[in-house]
């Protein structure tokens, strides 16, 4: 991961857990106190033995899966199935959306152009154009996935979408299962708004990303 992705990784994160820390501060202590109870009982093992190392490391692993469980089923409790376990390394699956006014594809590595947060049009109507990355991480590792992107209004009306496409990990297994992919769109847009680019994966809403459209300001 190149440093640019993580500190977006990081700062989306960040404003997850922000939102989180206003609407739900009793799961998120609950999170706290699940994730901090297991760090003493698998972090002091420090033996140089590579069989030690390796027990450590599938403990570890096994403990953040209990720990992502019952994050999962807290958040759950309160009517959030959006958990931030992935964050301690546990289950489940979750997807990173990234929109630019291009992508390109070279030597098997993704050229991001611009990020796109707002498109001005000189006139309505008027046909934009941006590409769109997508990043699902947490892919089950022997079955497959569908995705779908849509393009919405304020009014939630579909303004375009992709064909429905089918996933499987194909990354190595000491990588955490998953895919990128991107995609270019067309959308005619007639008026001043917000407009949404949401992922479906198995039919289930599982990211949204916003675009401003407006009107350039002409001079004089």
């Amino acid at each position: 991961m190149k440093g640019g992705e993580k500190q977006w990784r990081v700062d989306v994160l960040a404003e997850q857990m922000q939102v989180w820390l206003i609407c739900k501060p009793t799961a998120l202590q609950e999170v706290a106190n699940l994730a901090l109870r297991s760090i003493p009982k698998y972090c002091m093992q420090t033996r140089n033995n590579f069989a030690d190392k390796a027990m450590v490391r599938q403990q570890s692993r096994f403990a953040q899966s209990e720990q992502a469980a019952a994050i999962n089923l807290i958040f759950a409790k309160e009517g959030d199935m959006n958990s931030p376990s992935f964050c301690l390394g546990g289950i489940g699956m979750w997807v990173n959306m990234l929109i630019c006014d291009k992508i390109d594809v070279r030597d098997n590595q993704f050229i991001l152009g611009q990020i796109v947060n707002k498109l001005t049009v000189p006139t309505y109507p008027f046909v934009i154009q941006f590409s769109c990355l997508i990043k699902l991480a947490g892919l089950p590792e022997l079955d497959t996935v569908q995705t779908e992107l849509k393009v919405v209004n304020s009014n939630a009306g579909i303004m375009g979408n992709t064909l429905l496409q089918v996933h499987r990990n194909y990354r190595e297994n000491y990588m955490v299962p998953g895919v990128d992919q991107y995609f270019d769109f067309k959308v005619l847009v007639e008026q001043n708004e917000n407009i949404y680019i949401e992922c479906f994966v198995d039919g289930e809403l599982k990211s949204r990303y916003p675009i401003n459209i407006n009107l350039v300001e002409m001079a004089g």
